[in-house]
């Protein structure tokens, strides 16, 4: 049996995740939702559309300034304008045809009602 220690307590450097902790944002409705990664190397698997996607926007929301942010990458955005804080705040997802209407209009749904002037 063959064992390898790619990095050993001593040589530790940089910065490692404990616990992170997601609330109201995107589809993640009316909970604290906790990934506790436990300083260590975590792997975030999913089916399609079960929240993978809404979580590293969440951590990239805290790690990267707000000019430099470019939400959805990892679901194959091609622009910066698919997804922003404010959409996730509001917790938008999917759209919802009108079948009253000939024309079959798109309509964005919305989990939470915005209590700031700014959303």
């Amino acid at each position: 049996m063959m064992q390898f220690e790619l990095m050993s307590e001593e040589n530790k450097s940089g910065f490692y995740l404990d616990f992170f902790q997601v609330y109201n944002w995107g589809i993640l409705d009316s909970n604290i939702y906790t990934m506790r990664c436990r300083k260590k190397s975590s792997l975030l698997t999913g089916l399609n559309g079960s929240g993978k996607t809404t979580l590293v926007d969440a951590f990239l929301s805290l790690i990267v300034p707000p000019r430099r942010r470019f939400y959805n990458q990892s679901a194959g955005a091609e622009s910066k304008k698919e997804r922003d804080e404010a959409s996730y705040v509001l917790g938008t997802y999917g759209s919802k045809r009108d079948e009253e209407f000939i024309s079959s209009t798109a309509k964005t749904c919305v989990q939470r009602i915005s209590v700031f002037p700014f959303f």
